[in-house]
């Protein structure tokens, strides 16, 4: 987890799919700290907290659920 003073929100990442021509890249987290947003635009950072992309939350989901928002504790 790498620790930030400014961030509104921190996941730990746990897998990551590429894009396909079948679905979207997407990720799967667990949220540490804060709350995240579909419409956030998210900052990817490696292991060493250095930058590696910047992308817009378009879909929270889980099990066939989608979600506007996801915050720490919820069961996701």
């Amino acid at each position: 987890m790498v620790k930030s003073q400014c961030a509104d929100f921190m996941a730990e990442v746990s897998h990551v799919w590429d894009k396909t021509r079948h679905k979207d890249s997407g990720f799967m987290c667990t949220i540490v700290q804060g709350t995240i947003c579909r419409g956030d635009m998210v900052q990817f950072l490696n292991c060493d907290g250095e930058f590696i992309v910047e992308e817009e939350i378009c879909t929270i989901s889980y099990a066939q659920r989608t979600f506007e928002a996801v915050q720490k504790g919820d069961a996701q």
